[in-house]
C-alpha cells in the first residue's frame, strides 16, 4: 500500500500575501497534484470512519470539498518575505516546535519617522528631530554604541499594531476602530542572540509613507505608547515595577510560556507570547510625548537606511527593535523590508526550502520531486527516531 505524503517542509514565502494566503495557494496546487493523490485518499477515508456527529459537524462536506491539510509553524506579515515552514498531514502535529525555535531575520530600518504600525505599511505618527539630535548624525559607529542595549536578555514592548490578545480581543483591533485600550501594553522578555549591522547607505529608493496622523492622534498615540521611567535601582525594586522598553532583563532557563504560545499564534513579528521574568537590571531608552505645538516636522534631505541581521528568540518583534533603535538614537525609524533567512533548521537556499517561484510559475514535473524527496526524508528520519 502507498504510504500518504506528509511530513514538514517549509517555502519562500514573498513579499504581498500573507501566510494564509500562502498555504490556501499550496492546497489549490497540491489537490490535482498525483504525488498527493493517496494523500488525499486516506482523508477521504478516514472521514468515512468517522462518527455522524463528526460528520455533521464537517456540514456534510463532499469528496470534492477534501484538501491537501496543510499548517504553519509561525506566521510572517505581507510585507515580509522568507522561510515559512509548513506542515502537511501528520507533519502539522509537530509544528509547535517552531513556535519556540531560534529565527534569523534580515530588516531595513528607514530613518527619520516613525508609524503606526512601526513599518512601511503605516501612517507616519512622529517625524524625526531635526540638526544634531536627528539622523543627520547617525553612523555606523553611533549604531553600534547603541546595539548592545538590544543584545541579550531585553524587555521589549510589542506594538499596538499587533495579533496579541487583550480582554479577548487583538490589539491591532482596537487601533483600526480608534478605541483605547483597556490597559497598557505590558513589556515582555525576549532575547538577541546575535545582533549587526550589515550596512548603512544613503543611497537607496525607500520613501516615506505618504499618510500622516493628525497632530492630536500623534499625542495620543505617543502618550499611549510609552510612559517615562526611570532606572531600577535593586533588583527587589525593579520586580514591582513594569520593566521599560529596552531594559535588560534577568536570564530566565525557560524564557516561552508554552501553554500561551499554543492560543496565540502571531505575526512578525507577530512573536509568540512568553512568560514574564520578575527581575530587571538595567535601563536604556525611555520615551517622552510632545506638545503638538513642538512637534518635529518632516526632516529635509535623504534619510539613511540601515540593514541588520538578527537571530532571535520566540516573542521578538522586528519592528519593534527597530522603533525603539530610532528613539535610542534621537530620531525615529520604521521597517521598510524584512526576510526571514532561517527558522529552525530551515535556511533559504537550503534542500529543505522551496522556491515560491518554483511552485507557483512551473509544473509539478519541477517542484513535484523537490516536495516528494524533502516529505519522504522527514518520515524516514521519523522513523529512525522511533
Amino acid at each position: 500500500m502507498t504510504v500518504p505524503l506528509e511530513g514538514l517542509m517549509a517555502i519562500n514565502k514573498p513579499i504581498g500575501i500573507s501566510s494564509a494566503e500562502a498555504l490556501r495557494k499550496l492546497q489549490r496546487i497540491f489537490k490535482p497534484s498525483s504525488i498527493f493523490a493517496e494523500t488525499l485518499a486516506a482523508e477521504a477515508a478516514k472521514r468515512e470512519r468517522e462518527s455522524k456527529g463528526q460528520q455533521r459537524r464537517r456540514r456534510k462536506q463532499s469528496a470534492r470539498d477534501l484538501e491537501v491539510k496543510i499548517g504553519h509553524g509561525g506566521t510572517l506579515d505581507p510585507m515580509a518575505s522568507g522561510v515559512l515552514v509548513a506542515g502537511i498531514g501528520a507533519g502539522t502535529k509537530q509544528l509547535q516546535q517552531f513556535l519556540g525555535c531560534t529565527k534569523t531575520y534580515e530588516a531595513t530600518a528607514l530613518f527619520g519617522a516613525g508609524t503606526d504600525t512601526y513599518d512601511a505599511l503605516g501612517k507616519i505618527v512622529a517625524w524625526g528631530k531635526e540638526g544634531s539630535c536627528g539622523w543627520e548624525r547617525i553612523t555606523e559607529e553611533v549604531i553600534e554604541k547603541e546595539l548592545g542595549a538590544f543584545r541579550g536578555d531585553i524587555m521589549q514592548k510589542p506594538p499596538i499594531y499587533s495579533a496579541l490578545h487583550m480582554n479577548g480581543k487583538r490589539l491591532y483591533e482596537y487601533a483600526r476602530e480608534g478605541k483605547p485600550l483597556p490597559a497598557e501594553i505590558q513589556s515582555r522578555p525576549v532575547s538577541t542572540v546575535s545582533l549587526e549591522l550589515l550596512s548603512l547607505t544613503s543611497d537607496h529608493e525607500y520613501e516615506y509613507p505618504a499618510e500622516e496622523v493628525p497632530d492630536e492622534e500623534k499625542i495620543a498615540l505617543l502618550a499611549f505608547e510609552t510612559k517615562p521611567t526611570t532606572a531600577a535601582t535593586t533588583t527587589a525594586a525593579a520586580s514591582t515595577e513594569e520593566k521599560a522598553t529596552g531594559e535588560k532583563r534577568a536570564h530566565s532557563p525557560e524564557p516561552e510560556d508554552e501553554k500561551a504560545a499554543k492560543k496565540v499564534k502571531e505575526s512578525e513579528g507577530e512573536g509568540e507570547p512568553v512568560a514574564e521574568t520578575d527581575t530587571a537590571e538595567v535601563i536604556t531608552v525611555a520615551v517622552e510625548t510632545t506638545p503638538a505645538a513642538t512637534l518635529p516636522k518632516k526632516p529635509e534631505g535623504k534619510p539613511p537606511v540601515a540593514t541588520f541581521r538578527l537571530t532571535v528568540t520566540s516573542g521578538f518583534y522586528v519592528r519593534s527593535f527597530i522603533h525603539d533603535l530610532g528613539k535610542a538614537l534621537g530620531t525615529e525609524a520604521h521597517m521598510v523590508k524584512l526576510v526571514r533567512t532561517r527558522q529552525g533548521d530551515y535556511e533559504l537556499g537550503g534542500e529543505g526550502v522551496i522556491e515560491w517561484e518554483d511552485l507557483m510559475d512551473k509544473g509539478e514535473e519541477v517542484w513535484g520531486p523537490k516536495v516528494e524527496g524533502i516529505l519522504n526524508k522527514w518520515a524516514e528520519e521519523k522513523k529512525g527516531k522511533k
